[in-house]
């Protein structure tokens, strides 16, 4: 019995091919990983599991769920096929996550899939909330007021609050500390023992080792490789398995002297009752690149937020060249803008939906540093090519995978030279190859113009190799 059977799938987007005949098989209490580097297909696959694809994009082939065929069936025979059945975790939590509701009657209604009256979808939305490692608090707040890694684990709350018995798992360990993503490996090997089958979309290696019973890899769309997972990551066969299973790593020289640029001092951030960061002190040289690690939870966002003037703090100053810096990003000056820039987690949200990603990217350049509209945009697109996104001109941020956004937020961040570069889990949909490459180069760019970086994210290893130092936060608070 097959829970999950996809046949000769295939996506075009015009003239692209992003999926070439894919065939994979799914059973129940199994877990198969798709690993592969950025904008190999992995979120088209996912999609096109649930027999849906993006704006523009074509499907063919055959999916079916339990027996029931996805792909040319109408909108309303879909939602009937998976409601309660399928469970989907996109890349983007905030995707799926209502920000105008609080997260817990969000999970109340849902549970009325499985289960009726009040205090049983109550109890099933806590059951929930238990299962993705979350605190009860977090029942009333909304998404808004969730760090990064806590928003990864509602969205899959709200996966599991149905009790499905097939969950499609698109970068599950984005935004979760080392702690946490051990937690999530744990709840998905609980799951699948109680039968429900798993569909992971990850380059997370250690994910992949924890849980997969089956891997395959794609690459420009195609399977180049499947198998039982122990054989494909100790013995792979395809050039791509064996590369993205190695970490190279990246080295980079600082030679220009630790002067002082920006200093924060005793920086506080309430919302309501709860203090996000408590007293604060942070010394960041110019030249200097510095990691910024936490659990989920601890702060690391609300700071770079801070420093971006994005989040308003309620006591502390942030000074740069000695001068303190208006706390809202709207009274700062041009030069100020310039010289903070900061790369969100969401980026997702941080780009205008509407838009060519291109444009948005070059208008960095025009805006901040005076650039003519055609220098602007070849600079932008000399960025965005070096950071390994091709073929970028006239797509919109839906048409690109998260991975690739990622990359082209980074890409707009650099484009203003900026003095502080604060980039916050920028490579968290990255796979190890690409890790290294872009964060290779975001070291070479930043030691050329002694440009200061603060890295936020969990991937130690990966941060160890272009920073010098570390910063720790503990519930708000600096602890080293």
């Amino acid at each position: 019995m097959t829970a999950l059977e996809l046949t000769d799938v295939s996506a075009r987007a015009g003239a692209a091919v992003l999926l070439d005949g894919i065939t994979l098989s799914l059973r129940p209490g199994r877990v198969v990983a798709v690993i592969g580097g950025s904008g190999a297909g992995k979120t088209t696959l996912g999609l096109a599991a649930l027999g849906q694809s993006r704006p523009g994009v074509r499907l063919s082939g055959s999916v079916r769920l339990g027996g029931a065929e996805l792909l040319g069936s109408s909108t309303s025979e879909r939602r009937l096929a998976r409601a309660g059945v399928v469970g989907h975790l996109p890349q983007q939590p905030a995707a799926v996550l209502d920000p105008v509701r609080r997260c817990g009657s969000v999970l109340a209604e849902l549970a009325a899939l499985r289960v009726r009256g009040r205090a049983a979808r109550v109890a099933a939305g806590h059951a929930a909330l238990a299962s993705a490692g979350l605190d009860p608090v977090l029942w009333r707040r909304f998404p808004h007021q969730l760090s990064g890694g806590q928003q990864q684990r509602m969205a899959l709350a709200t996966t599991l609050v149905t009790r499905p018995r097939l969950l499609v798992l698109d970068e599950p360990t984005t935004g979760l500390h080392d702690e946490a993503r051990a937690a999530l490996a744990e709840r998905l090997r609980v799951l699948a023992g109680a039968g429900v089958a798993l569909l992971v979309l990850t380059h997370d290696f250690a994910l992949v080792r924890a849980v997969a019973d089956e891997v395959a890899v794609l690459h420009e769309g195609r399977l180049v490789e499947a198998g039982e997972t122990h054989a494909v990551l100790t013995g792979p066969a395809h050039p791509v398995t064996r590369a993205l299973a190695g970490v190279p790593r990246v080295s980079t020289t600082n030679t220009r002297p630790p002067d002082p640029m920006v200093v924060v001092r005793g920086l506080t951030v309430r919302a309501g009752r709860a203090t996000l960061i408590e007293g604060v002190d942070l010394d960041l040289p110019v030249g200097s690149r510095t990691a910024l690690l936490g659990a989920s939870g601890a702060g690391k966002t609300t700071l770079a937020r801070a420093l971006a003037g994005l989040a308003v703090p309620s006591s502390g100053t942030v000074e740069l060249d000695g001068v303190a810096l208006p706390p809202r990003v709207r009274r700062r000056s041009t030069a100020q803008l310039r010289a903070i820039q900061y790369v969100h987690q969401d980026t997702l949200a941080s780009f205008d939906e509407f838009r060519p990603v291109l444009a948005q990217i070059a208008e960095t350049a025009r805006r901040l540093r005076g650039l003519g509209e055609a220098a602007a945009r070849a600079e932008a697109l000399e960025v965005v090519r070096a950071l390994g996104v091709e073929a970028v001109a006239g797509r919109r941020p839906d048409s690109l995978s998260g991975g690739q956004l990622q990359r082209c937020a980074l890409a707009r961040a650099l484009l203003a030279r900026p003095r502080l570069l604060v980039c916050d889990e920028v490579t968290s949909a990255l796979d190890p190859v690409t890790t290294a490459g872009v964060l290779g180069l975001v070291a070479e760019s930043a030691a050329e113009q002694g440009t200061a970086l603060l890295m936020i994210g969990h991937d130690r290893a990966a941060l160890d190799a272009v920073t010098d130092r570390t910063v720790v936060l503990d519930d708000g608070r600096r602890v080293r």
